[in-house]
Protein backbone atom coordinates (compact mmCIF):
# COMPACT_ATOMS: atom_id res chain seq x y z
CA UNK A 1 0.00 0.00 0.00
CA UNK A 2 1.47 3.33 -1.04
CA UNK A 3 1.22 6.39 1.18
CA UNK A 4 0.22 9.57 -0.63
CA UNK A 5 2.76 12.26 0.16
CA UNK A 6 1.60 15.82 0.76
CA UNK A 7 3.05 18.83 -1.01
CA UNK A 8 3.86 22.02 0.88
CA UNK A 9 0.96 23.78 -0.88
CA UNK A 10 -1.44 21.05 0.33
CA UNK A 11 -0.34 21.67 3.90
CA UNK A 12 -0.62 25.42 3.39
CA UNK A 13 -4.26 25.04 2.29
CA UNK A 14 -5.06 22.64 5.12
CA UNK A 15 -3.44 24.56 7.99
CA UNK A 16 -3.18 28.17 6.78
CA UNK A 17 0.55 28.27 7.54
CA UNK A 18 2.95 30.16 5.29
CA UNK A 19 5.31 28.28 2.99
CA UNK A 20 8.23 29.75 4.96
CA UNK A 21 6.86 28.26 8.19
CA UNK A 22 6.36 24.85 6.58
CA UNK A 23 9.91 24.82 5.16
CA UNK A 24 11.28 25.93 8.54
CA UNK A 25 9.42 23.11 10.32
CA UNK A 26 11.00 20.68 7.86
CA UNK A 27 14.44 22.19 8.57
CA UNK A 28 13.90 21.88 12.32
CA UNK A 29 12.83 18.25 11.93
CA UNK A 30 9.32 18.79 13.29
CA UNK A 31 7.81 17.76 9.94
CA UNK A 32 9.22 14.64 8.33
CA UNK A 33 9.65 15.21 4.62
CA UNK A 34 11.24 13.55 1.61
CA UNK A 35 13.17 15.52 -1.00
CA UNK A 36 11.95 14.24 -4.37
CA UNK A 37 13.86 16.74 -6.49
CA UNK A 38 16.39 15.68 -9.11
CA UNK A 39 18.04 19.12 -9.17
CA UNK A 40 19.81 21.18 -6.52
CA UNK A 41 16.61 22.97 -5.48
CA UNK A 42 14.67 20.85 -2.98
CA UNK A 43 11.09 19.74 -3.64
CA UNK A 44 9.65 18.58 -0.36
CA UNK A 45 6.91 15.99 0.07
CA UNK A 46 5.64 15.60 3.62
CA UNK A 47 4.58 12.35 5.20
CA UNK A 48 0.90 12.61 6.24
CA UNK A 49 1.49 10.85 9.55
CA UNK A 50 4.12 13.45 10.42
CA UNK A 51 1.60 16.26 9.86
CA UNK A 52 -1.03 14.42 11.90
CA UNK A 53 1.43 13.93 14.75
CA UNK A 54 2.34 17.62 14.68
CA UNK A 55 -1.30 18.75 14.63
CA UNK A 56 -2.36 16.31 17.36
CA UNK A 57 0.55 17.29 19.60
CA UNK A 58 0.29 19.49 22.65
CA UNK A 59 0.04 22.70 20.62
CA UNK A 60 0.69 24.10 17.18
CA UNK A 61 4.24 25.31 16.68
CA UNK A 62 4.87 29.00 16.93
CA UNK A 63 6.03 30.96 13.90
CA UNK A 64 9.75 30.25 13.45
CA UNK A 65 11.96 33.33 13.65
CA UNK A 66 14.56 33.81 10.93
CA UNK A 67 18.14 33.85 12.09
CA UNK A 68 20.07 37.12 11.97
CA UNK A 69 22.34 37.55 8.96
CA UNK A 70 26.06 37.72 9.62
CA UNK A 71 27.52 41.21 9.84
CA UNK A 72 29.72 42.18 6.94
CA UNK A 73 33.20 43.37 7.74
CA UNK A 74 34.47 46.46 5.97
CA UNK A 75 36.93 45.76 3.19
CA UNK A 76 39.32 48.45 4.41
CA UNK A 77 39.28 47.30 8.04
CA UNK A 78 42.78 47.22 9.45
CA UNK A 79 44.26 49.32 6.65
CA UNK A 80 45.94 52.51 7.89
CA UNK A 81 44.64 55.76 6.44
CA UNK A 82 47.38 57.58 4.52
CA UNK A 83 45.41 60.52 3.17
CA UNK A 84 42.91 62.26 5.37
Amino acid sequence: MKTKLLRTTDIQKKTGWSLFKIRRLIELGKLKAVNTSTSTRPYWNILPESLDALLNGSEQPSEPKPSKPARKQRIDAGVPKVFG
